[in-house]
């Protein structure tokens, strides 16, 4: 990778192909690290113009959910390693857990009675192991550590557990080289594939070891990243709810809804992030969505003039919807993938920070805009 400018691209290279590593620790810490990058920035902060802390939860969070089908395939992790065991993350609590989904590690996901106790623990563990590892000794080619790790506070063990931005910021932060976090949010696209096929070759290198045989297809298959299905069912079910008391509006055309008519449209199209957080999920025009609108970015323009119908939406249909839980969960999704609006949460903060977002994704994807 040539040089940014920055130093951070030489760094990455660096950690990817040179750093000595005796698991595929340091490559998995650097591929969350990204893919929190590419989807959670509203839960992260600028420390300085040093530093950016990304919460330590949510780093085990999504380290679970990486590593769950990679071990269900028995890919080794280390020279040793089969299957659950030899690994310092997994302890009891993460084999209780082996019936979840990777899918439900998730911002917003809830748990009750022992998957909340398990889920709880399993976490705690996987914190503990990234600081003592990859966090401690991944370095810079200096030999100077390239992560700092701030300390969280105590929780107990609760039977009902909400992976929430409070939740996920209780183990501490996980400091990351400010140039380094602006490679991963920009360039990420050519980075993560670099360290994924490290990762699968250091992989091969412990099967060969072992004397086994794994196809090339499971390496693959096991270390693709998985993205939420393209699921509208729920916000599809609270517009019929609207619909029926003749309160629901196209928010583009602002023209009334019928059942026959109604759409919901993902605002930032899924092509381009797939995002199905409940405030992206918008009422339209069936005929606007699919002919006009179809896989385009919102201008400017376009989604300012749509403010206060997405606003309204918003209000009707999850904030002061009857069941709390959905209000909660609204928020919380646009906490963690929205930025700017962790400390202020609010129908007008989240759009707020659906602006910014709009404005990244058309200036480093350069998404098509529907003027």
């Amino acid at each position: 990778m040539p040089n940014d400018g920055t130093g951070a691209l030489p760094v990455i290279r660096h950690i990817i192909l040179k750093d000595s590593k005796s698991s595929t620790y340091k490559l998995a810490l650097l591929r969350v690290r990204a893919r929190i990058a590419e989807g959670s920035l509203g839960l992260t902060r600028a420390v300085n113009d040093e530093y950016v802390a990304v919460p330590l939860g949510l780093v085990a969070v999504f380290w679970l959910r990486q590593f769950k089908p990679v071990l269900q395939a028995k890919l080794p992790q280390m020279p040793n390693n089969v299957g659950l065991d030899g690994l310092g993350f997994v302890k009891d609590a993460y084999r209780r857990i082996t019936h979840l989904s990777n899918l439900d590690f998730r911002v917003a996901a809830r748990f009750t009675g022992q998957d909340a106790l398990f889920v709880h623990q399993a976490i705690r563990d996987a914190v503990s192991n990234i600081k003592v590892m990859p966090a401690k000794y991944t370095s810079f080619p200096t030999g100077l550590r390239v992560y700092g790790v701030t300390s969280g506070r105590s929780l107990r063990l609760v039977r009902e557990l909400v992976l929430d931005p409070d939740y996920l910021g209780s183990f501490g932060e996980l400091l990351v080289p400010e140039p380094i976090w602006r490679a991963l949010t920009r360039l990420n696209v050519w980075i993560e594939p670099s360290l994924v096929a490290e990762w699968i070759r250091i992989m091969k290198d412990y099967v060969i070891g072992q004397g086994r045989q794994v196809s090339e297809e499971t390496f693959f298959q096991a270390t693709r990243w998985a993205d939420p299905e393209r699921d509208v069912r729920m916000a599809r079910e609270l517009a019929l709810e609207l619909l029926r008391r003749n309160q629901l509006f196209c928010v583009w055309t602002r023209q009334k809804l019928k059942e026959e008519s109604l759409d919901i449209d993902h605002c930032f199209p899924w092509s381009a992030w797939p995002c199905g957080d409940l405030w992206n999920l918008l009422p339209a025009l069936r005929s606007v969505n699919q002919r006009q609108k179809t896989d385009r970015l919102p201008s400017t323009e376009r989604l300012a003039k749509a403010r206060e119908f997405i606003i309204d939406w918003w209000n009707a249909g999850y904030v002061r919807n009857a069941n709390p839980l959905i209000g909660k969960q609204f928020l919380t999704e646009a906490c963690a993938s929205l930025p700017g609006i962790a400390e202020t949460p609010s129908p007008e903060t989240v759009f707020d920070g659906m602006e910014l977002q709009r404005l990244r994704l058309h200036h480093d994807q350069q998404v098509p805009e529907w003027e």
